[in-house]
């Protein structure tokens, strides 16, 4: 369902990251990621632009995030397969009758942080140039 939404975030790869954000309602919990890609990402009308990815119905998000890094950190890789530890929290869950979510997603930056989501959904919005 979401296939090629998560096949695009290679183009991410040494995008800048600008800003991770949690954001929970009443109703929900979203994860938003903001980045800059550099002008030749590989993907020509995401060169030199911001873009957003949404994270939405978050189930379950686990992430290391580390400070260490001098400047912006980068994107380095994704994945759909999570850690062990991640995978049975999730599946503890799950053991429990809350529904399995759609989006399996880890992220990890070159800092060596690290995201990994269970969610209902992901939106990519390629915005304005830098």
């Amino acid at each position: 369902m979401y296939e090629q939404q998560i096949d695009s975030l290679a183009y991410l790869h040494d995008a800048t990251v600008e800003e991770i954000t949690w954001l929970s309602t009443q109703e929900s919990r979203t994860v938003v990621l903001r980045f800059t890609c550099s002008d030749d990402c590989g993907k020509q009308e995401w060169n030199d632009q911001h873009v957003v990815v949404t994270c939405s119905d978050v189930l379950l998000c686990s992430s290391l995030l580390l400070g260490h890094v001098s400047g912006h950190d980068t994107f380095d890789s994704h994945s759909v397969v999570l850690s062990t530890e991640v995978t049975k929290a999730l599946e503890g869950m799950l053991g429990i009758g809350i529904t399995r979510p759609n989006v399996l997603l880890r992220i990890a930056l070159h800092s060596g942080s690290e995201l990994q989501l269970a969610c209902d959904r992901i939106d990519i919005v390629v915005g304005s140039t830098r």
